[in-house]
Protein backbone atom coordinates (compact mmCIF):
# COMPACT_ATOMS: atom_id res chain seq x y z
CA UNK A 1 0.00 0.00 0.00
CA UNK A 2 1.61 3.58 -0.75
CA UNK A 3 1.60 5.77 2.23
CA UNK A 4 0.94 8.73 -0.41
CA UNK A 5 -1.89 7.63 -1.75
CA UNK A 6 -3.55 6.08 1.79
CA UNK A 7 -2.37 9.08 3.76
CA UNK A 8 -3.54 12.11 1.28
CA UNK A 9 -4.74 11.24 -2.25
CA UNK A 10 -7.20 8.81 -1.93
CA UNK A 11 -8.97 11.63 0.53
CA UNK A 12 -8.25 14.53 -1.80
CA UNK A 13 -9.75 12.18 -4.49
CA UNK A 14 -12.78 11.74 -2.71
CA UNK A 15 -13.22 15.26 -1.76
CA UNK A 16 -12.82 16.71 -5.23
CA UNK A 17 -16.05 14.00 -6.28
CA UNK A 18 -18.06 15.38 -3.04
CA UNK A 19 -16.98 18.85 -4.43
CA UNK A 20 -16.35 20.16 -0.78
CA UNK A 21 -14.07 23.23 -1.32
CA UNK A 22 -16.49 25.33 0.71
CA UNK A 23 -16.15 23.59 4.14
CA UNK A 24 -12.61 22.26 5.58
CA UNK A 25 -12.10 18.67 6.28
CA UNK A 26 -9.32 16.18 7.81
CA UNK A 27 -8.88 12.61 7.28
CA UNK A 28 -7.50 10.20 10.09
CA UNK A 29 -7.05 7.06 11.39
CA UNK A 30 -8.52 5.86 14.18
CA UNK A 31 -9.89 2.98 16.58
CA UNK A 32 -13.19 1.61 17.61
CA UNK A 33 -13.39 -0.63 20.59
CA UNK A 34 -14.82 -4.04 19.04
CA UNK A 35 -18.22 -4.59 21.19
CA UNK A 36 -18.77 -0.69 19.96
CA UNK A 37 -18.77 -1.06 16.36
CA UNK A 38 -22.34 -1.08 15.98
CA UNK A 39 -22.22 2.37 18.12
CA UNK A 40 -19.50 3.70 15.68
CA UNK A 41 -21.55 2.53 12.41
CA UNK A 42 -24.79 4.54 13.49
CA UNK A 43 -22.87 7.90 14.67
CA UNK A 44 -21.53 7.69 11.32
CA UNK A 45 -24.87 6.50 9.56
CA UNK A 46 -26.49 9.74 11.61
CA UNK A 47 -23.81 12.26 10.34
CA UNK A 48 -23.03 10.41 6.79
CA UNK A 49 -21.71 12.97 4.00
CA UNK A 50 -24.71 13.41 1.69
CA UNK A 51 -27.04 12.85 4.19
CA UNK A 52 -26.56 15.48 6.87
CA UNK A 53 -26.62 18.90 6.90
CA UNK A 54 -25.23 19.74 10.15
CA UNK A 55 -22.10 21.12 11.42
CA UNK A 56 -19.70 18.62 10.36
CA UNK A 57 -20.11 14.90 8.69
CA UNK A 58 -18.62 11.70 8.02
CA UNK A 59 -16.86 10.24 5.10
CA UNK A 60 -16.05 7.16 5.69
CA UNK A 61 -13.37 5.53 3.80
CA UNK A 62 -12.45 2.10 5.67
CA UNK A 63 -12.53 -0.06 8.31
CA UNK A 64 -9.95 -2.44 9.73
CA UNK A 65 -10.02 -6.59 9.16
CA UNK A 66 -7.82 -7.08 12.23
CA UNK A 67 -8.29 -7.30 15.51
CA UNK A 68 -5.89 -5.17 17.86
CA UNK A 69 -5.23 -5.88 21.10
CA UNK A 70 -4.67 -2.53 23.35
CA UNK A 71 -5.18 -2.51 27.23
CA UNK A 72 -6.89 -5.43 27.33
CA UNK A 73 -9.34 -4.55 24.87
CA UNK A 74 -9.57 -5.70 20.94
CA UNK A 75 -9.88 -2.37 18.78
CA UNK A 76 -10.31 -2.46 14.56
CA UNK A 77 -8.85 0.72 12.92
CA UNK A 78 -11.70 3.09 10.90
CA UNK A 79 -10.43 5.71 8.34
CA UNK A 80 -12.92 8.67 7.95
CA UNK A 81 -13.14 12.04 6.66
CA UNK A 82 -14.49 14.52 8.78
CA UNK A 83 -16.05 17.62 6.74
CA UNK A 84 -16.84 20.85 8.60
CA UNK A 85 -16.35 21.86 12.03
CA UNK A 86 -14.31 19.58 13.58
CA UNK A 87 -14.48 20.99 16.91
CA UNK A 88 -18.21 19.80 16.82
CA UNK A 89 -17.24 16.75 15.86
CA UNK A 90 -14.71 15.87 18.62
CA UNK A 91 -18.18 17.42 20.94
CA UNK A 92 -20.71 15.25 19.37
CA UNK A 93 -18.55 11.67 19.56
CA UNK A 94 -17.79 12.28 23.69
CA UNK A 95 -21.18 10.64 23.73
CA UNK A 96 -20.26 7.46 22.33
CA UNK A 97 -17.91 7.12 25.13
CA UNK A 98 -14.19 6.56 25.47
CA UNK A 99 -13.33 3.63 23.36
CA UNK A 100 -14.52 5.32 20.20
CA UNK A 101 -11.92 7.45 17.94
CA UNK A 102 -10.22 8.53 20.73
CA UNK A 103 -7.28 9.58 18.67
CA UNK A 104 -9.71 12.65 17.17
CA UNK A 105 -9.50 13.99 20.45
CA UNK A 106 -5.83 14.73 20.19
CA UNK A 107 -6.24 16.81 16.47
CA UNK A 108 -5.88 20.11 17.49
CA UNK A 109 -6.60 22.47 14.73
Amino acid sequence: INARWTGGLFPAEVLKKLQNESREAIAFFDVVEKDKRDTYVDFVDQHLVGEYDGEFAIVPLGIGCFDVTMNDSVYYYVWQIVVGDFNAFKEAKQNLGPNIMPTADLIQL
